[in-house]
């Protein structure tokens, strides 16, 4: 139930024209080449800066997993196991 409650999250984010894959599943990434080099080349970071009133600086950073450059380059894999758990809602 929790993972249809996601799906639903998730997709109301959506803009039009964009669509959700979900990946199921767990999988050592160790044991797949395929699947953990197309997660470490879609693995993106976001950076935000700010100064505080007292002089301080801060840095927060957001690491995220980009879908479409793992869309596109698990495209390009023959790896059964991204063909068999990749769900197109």
């Amino acid at each position: 139930m929790q993972l249809l409650h996601f799906f639903f999250q998730v997709k109301s984010m959506l803009h039009d024209g964009q669509e959700l894959v979900i990946i199921g599943g767990a999988h050592s990434l160790h044991r797949h080449e395929k699947l953990a080099i197309a997660v470490s080349k879609a693995t993106r970071g976001h950076s935000l800066q700010e100064t505080k009133n007292d002089g301080r600086f801060h840095v927060h950073t957001k690491t995220y997993l980009d879908g479409a450059i793992l869309k596109e380059v698990s495209a390009d894999s023959y790896s059964l196991l991204l063909k068999s758990t990749a769900f197109n809602f």
